[in-house]
């Protein structure tokens, strides 16, 4: 919330929000576990992007659940309700 400007009119997500959020989406369609599992050393914004792990181990969670055959399906990206967050949700099956 610290890098949210709350003021701001322009909802377009920053730079840098859109280019961590392309990288998780490689991560996890490519079933790069590693990565998304160091992902605040994986990506050089990943301590910025994700300062605290609370929203993110969900992630993670879905991860030990995901068979090789589930396919993934995003249903909500980058979303234009704050521009420092990343909405990205998807679903297994």
């Amino acid at each position: 919330l610290a890098m949210q400007k709350m003021q701001r009119r322009d909802m377009t997500p920053y730079g840098w929000e859109a280019d961590y959020d392309r990288w998780i989406k490689g991560k996890l369609d490519t079933r790069d576990v590693q990565a998304l599992v160091q992902y605040e050393t994986s990506h050089p914004l990943g301590k910025i992007a994700a300062p605290t792990p609370d929203h993110y181990v969900p992630v993670l969670y879905s991860l030990g659940m995901m068979d090789k055959a589930d396919e993934l399906h995003y249903f909500y990206e980058l979303g234009a309700g704050l521009p420092a967050f990343s909405e990205r949700s998807f679903w297994l099956g």
